[in-house]
C-alpha cells in the first residue's frame, strides 16, 4: 500500500459522520407501528408517527428525513406518493418502503431507498434505516496515484461524503462488490487491471452495476473517452482536477441518479433489443420492467404507475391498435404514453402508429440513444401537460394568460401590466364561519371549506369567471366584459346554480344537513385596473383594483345589514330584470362616493320563481317606491305585507321588510325636513 495516505483530521471525522435524520413513521398497522415505535425508542431515535393525508406536510418542513410507508389497503398509492416526493426532493429524503407482498419490490427499486418484507425484525428495521442514512454519500476513489488521493480525499470528506480508497483496478473492483458505493472515480492508467477493464467489470457485476461511474485521467482524448463511454461511464473529467469542479460534479451526478424518474414498461418483441433498452434507459434514471404480452402489460399498469410504454407495431399477441384498444377499456388514473418500434419506414405504418395514440414513432436501425431522444422529450412533454394542469388549479385564468404572453415576448417585457377593463366582480364568503372553527376538529374544517370550495370552484369556471382568490373564508371572482360572454348573466347564472349546488351539498352531507352551510355574496359591475401586483422579485398576482372592486366587497359586507344572502349592484341587474326576479332593497350613499348606488337582490330566474318570491318582489318593489316618495305611511303598509313572504332563513327575525318596517316607524314619528330616499350607509 502506498505511502503518504491522507489522515482525515478530527474535523473531517466529524463531518463523516452524519447526524441521524428525523424518521416519519406513516404505518397502517398500529400493532406494528408500536413495536416500531419501541425499537426506535430504545436506539434514541427522534421519529414521529404522522397520518397519510401528512406526509406531504411534514416532509416539506423538513426535507432531510427518512419516511417509512406501509399500507393495508392501498399501497400503490403510497407508491405513488413516494415517486412524487422522490422527483421533489431527491436525495434529501430517504423513504422505506414496507410490504407483506415481495413481488411489490421491482416496483419500488428506483423510488425508494429501501423495500422490506414486513413484518420485519426491528433490529433489520433500524439497520436498514442507517444503511438508508449513509448510503447517499458513499464514494469509491480507484487511483494509483497517491498524490490524486491526498488531494481530493479531504475536500471530499469536508464535502460530506464518506471515501473509500483503492490504488489498483484489481483492488478497486473487489473493494466496490464489498462495499456498494453509489458513485466511483477512476483512473484510466493503473496496474492490474486499468480503467477500462475495472468500469467494464463493475457494469458487468450485478453487485455493482449500479453504481455511477466517473472516469478521470490525463488521457483526455476524444477516442479515450468513447472507449470509456463504451464501457458504461457515465462522466468524464480530465486530470489534474479541479477539486471544486469534482465535488460540484459529483453532487450533481449523485442528485441525477437518485431522483425518482418515471416508470417505463417494454414490451418485448422479436425485433426489440429490450435488455439493451432496459439497460440504456436505467443508466438514465428511469425505471424499468419488461413484459412479454400486451395481457401482461395491461396487468401490470393495472397494479403499478406506468408513464411510458415502449412496443414493436406488432408485439407477440396483437398489434398496436390492440394495445391502445385495452388502455382505453382500463380504469387507469394516468394513460400512459406511447413509443412504436417500426420493421421499416412504411409511411403507412408510421401514420396508423401515430392515429391509434403513439407519441412518437421509432424505425428500426435506430440507435439507443436516438431512442432515449425520444423518451425524453415524450416524458418532458408529457411533464409539462402534468404541470400545466396543476398550476390552473393554483393560478387563475387571467394570471395564466397574462404569463402566456410574457412567455412569448420574452422577458424583455419587465413592466408590469396595468390595463383599464370593464368587469364583473364578486365576493363570496362563508356565513358563521368562526362558530364553525370552533365546533369542529382542524381536519373536518379543511375538508368541509373545500368541499364547498370546489363546488364554487365548478360553477364559477364553467360559467367563464375567474377565480382571483381564497381570502380566508371568502373567494373573489371576477369576468372580464368581451364579445363573446355577457359577464353580468353569468355571474346571476352562477349564483343560483351555487344556491341550488349548495342545497344539495347540506343534504348530502351527514353533518351539513344539521350544521348547513350558507354564503353570502356581493358583487358589481364596472371599470377596474387589470393589473400584475406583487413584488417583482418574490411573486406577482394578475388582479383587478378599483373602485368597482371596493364596492363589491361592499355589498357582501352590507348584506348582513340586511339579513339577505346576496347583494347586488344596479349595474348587474338593470339589463336583465326582464329574465330574473329581483327587488330593490336599498338606495345608498357609499363612503368615497358621490353618486348614490342601487342595491338589488338577485331572488331567482323569472321563469322558475316561485309565485311567493313573485309577490314579495312586487309588494316590497311598491313598498319601496312610497318609501322613495316620502309615503311612509303607504311603503309601512306594503312592508307589512311583504314580511308576510319573506323567507324564513338562518335570521328570519331580519328581513329587508323587517328593517324597512323600522325606518318607516322612525321616519313617521320624526319626519326629515328633506327627503332624497337615499340612505347613508356611513350612519349605520
Amino acid at each position: 500500500m502506498p505511502q503518504n495516505l491522507h489522515m482525515p483530521t478530527p474535523s473531517e471525522l466529524m463531518a463523516q459522520t452524519q447526524a441521524r435524520d428525523t424518521v416519519l413513521l406513516c404505518l397502517e398497522n398500529e400493532l406494528y407501528a408500536t413495536y416500531l415505535k419501541t425499537c426506535l425508542q430504545d436506539q434514541d431515535f427522534d421519529f414521529e408517527l404522522i397520518a397519510k393525508n401528512h406526509i406531504v406536510t411534514k416532509v416539506s418542513e423538513n426535507p432531510k428525513t427518512t419516511l417509512v410507508l406501509q399500507s393495508d389497503t392501498n399501497e400503490q398509492e403510497l407508491i405513488n406518493v413516494a415517486f412524487r416526493l422522490k422527483r421533489l426532493f431527491q436525495a434529501d429524503l430517504r423513504i422505506l418502503f414496507l410490504s407483506l407482498d415481495y413481488a411489490l419490490a421491482p416496483d419500488v427499486v428506483g423510488i425508494c431507498d429501501g423495500f422490506l418484507q414486513f413484518p420485519v425484525a426491528g433490529e433489520d428495521f433500524v439497520a436498514a434505516i442507517e444503511k438508508a442514512n449513509t448510503r447517499r454519500n458513499k464514494i469509491l476513489l480507484i487511483d494509483d496515484s497517491a498524490l490524486v488521493h491526498k488531494t481530493i480525499v479531504g475536500p471530499l470528506q469536508q464535502a460530506g461524503f464518506e471515501v473509500a480508497q483503492a490504488f489498483d483496478g484489481e483492488e478497486g473492483y473487489q473493494m466496490a462488490r464489498t462495499q456498494q458505493p453509489n458513485l466511483i472515480i477512476c483512473d484510466i492508467e493503473m496496474p492490474k487491471m486499468n480503467g477500462y477493464e475495472t468500469c467494464a467489470a463493475l457494469k458487468n457485476d450485478p453487485l455493482t452495476a449500479e453504481a455511477t461511474l466517473i472516469m478521470s485521467s490525463t488521457l483526455s482524448s476524444a477516442t479515450d473517452q468513447r472507449k470509456g463511454f463504451d464501457v458504461g461511464v457515465d462522466a468524464f473529467i480530465g486530470k489534474p482536477v479541479h477539486v471544486e469542479g469534482l465535488i460540484e460534479k459529483v453532487s450533481a451526478m449523485l442528485e441525477r441518479f437518485r431522483g425518482a424518474r418515471e416508470s417505463i414498461v417494454i414490451l418485448q418483441g422479436p425485433e426489440t433489443s429490450d435488455q439493451d433498452i432496459a439497460a440504456v434507459l436505467n443508466l438514465q434514471g428511469f425505471r424499468t420492467k419488461r413484459v412479454p404480452t400486451i395481457a401482461a402489460f395491461l396487468r401490470a399498469v393495472q397494479r403499478s404507475t406506468c408513464d411510458l410504454v415502449i412496443c414493436e407495431f406488432e408485439p407477440s399477441d396483437g398489434t398496436i391498435v390492440d394495445l391502445f384498444n385495452g388502455l382505453n377499456t382500463s380504469d387507469l388514473p394516468s394513460t400512459p404514453e406511447v413509443i412504436v418500434l417500426l420493421p421499416d419506414t412504411n409511411e403507412a405504418n408510421i401514420r396508423m402508429a401515430l392515429n391509434a395514440g403513439a407519441k412518437a414513432a421509432v424505425t428500426t436501425g435506430f440507435g439507443v440513444h436516438d431512442l432515449v431522444a425520444k423518451v425524453e422529450k415524450t416524458l418532458a412533454d408529457r411533464r409539462t401537460k402534468d404541470e400545466q394542469a396543476q398550476l390552473q388549479r393554483y393560478v387563475s385564468k387571467a394570471s395564466l394568460k397574462v404569463a402566456l404572453e410574457k412567455a412569448v415576448w420574452g422577458a424583455g417585457q419587465t413592466a408590469p401590466r396595468a390595463d383599464r377593463k370593464t368587469v364583473t366582480v364578486t365576493f363570496i364568503d362563508i356565513m358563521n364561519f368562526t362558530p364553525r372553527c370552533e365546533a369542529y376538529a382542524p381536519g373536518d374544517v379543511v375538508e368541509q371549506v373545500n368541499k364547498l370550495f370546489s363546488l364554487v370552484t365548478r360553477t364559477i369556471i364553467k360559467h367563464g369567471g375567474d377565480i382571483d382568490k381564497f381570502i380566508g373564508d371568502a373567494c373573489m371572482a371576477f369576468w372580464i366584459h368581451d364579445q363573446s360572454n355577457n359577464a353580468q348573466k353569468a355571474l346571476l347564472d352562477t349564483m343560483l346554480e351555487i344556491k341550488a349546488s349548495l342545497r344539495t351539498l347540506n343534504e348530502s352531507d351527514p353533518r351539513l344537513k344539521t350544521d348547513p352551510f350558507a354564503l353570502r355574496i356581493g358583487a358589481h359591475s364596472g371599470p377596474a385596473i387589470l393589473c400584475d401586483l406583487g413584488a417583482a422579485e418574490a411573486r406577482i398576482d394578475l388582479t383587478v383594483i378599483g373602485d368597482t372592486v371596493n364596492t363589491a366587497a361592499r355589498l357582501e359586507a352590507a348584506a348582513k345589514l340586511y339579513g339577505l344572502q346576496n347583494l347586488l349592484g344596479e349595474s348587474i341587474i338593470s339589463a336583465h330584470q326582464d329574465r330574473y326576479c329581483t327587488r330593490m332593497i336599498d338606495r345608498v350613499t357609499v363612503k368615497g362616493k358621490s353618486q348614490s348606488l342601487a342595491c338589488f337582490e338577485l331572488m331567482d330566474r323569472w321563469d322558475a320563481a316561485s309565485d311567493t318570491q313573485k309577490r314579495l318582489a312586487e309588494t316590497f318593489n311598491e313598498g319601496f317606491s312610497k318609501y322613495t316618495k316620502a309615503d311612509f305611511k303607504a311603503a309601512h303598509s306594503c312592508f307589512e305585507a311583504a314580511q308576510e313572504h319573506e323567507p324564513k332563513g338562518l335570521n328570519a327575525s331580519l328581513t329587508p321588510s323587517s328593517l324597512f318596517l323600522k325606518r318607516c316607524q322612525n321616519l313617521m314619528a320624526k319626519p326629515p325636513k328633506t327627503w332624497t330616499g337615499i340612505w347613508d350607509w356611513n350612519a349605520q
